[in-house]
């Protein structure tokens, strides 16, 4: 059980970084050498597991 919340928490964890991402203004992205582009197509990857990071967050919050 513990070793699924961990895998849960991890989860939790790549989704607010990858939004995270999707905040950063452009002079950021250009000094860590990544393009809206490359951050759009970071945020595209595995769609079901940000869906289920978000929910599980939604829960966590009493949602």
């Amino acid at each position: 059980m513990e070793n699924k919340i961990n895998k849960i928490g991890k989860l939790i964890k790549l989704y607010k970084t990858r939004k995270q991402l999707q905040n950063l203004p452009d002079f950021i992205l250009q000094d860590i050498g990544r393009t809206k582009a490359e951050i759009a197509q970071e945020l595209n990857k595995n769609k079901l597991l940000n869906l289920a990071a978000s929910h599980f967050l939604y829960l966590l919050k009493g949602g």
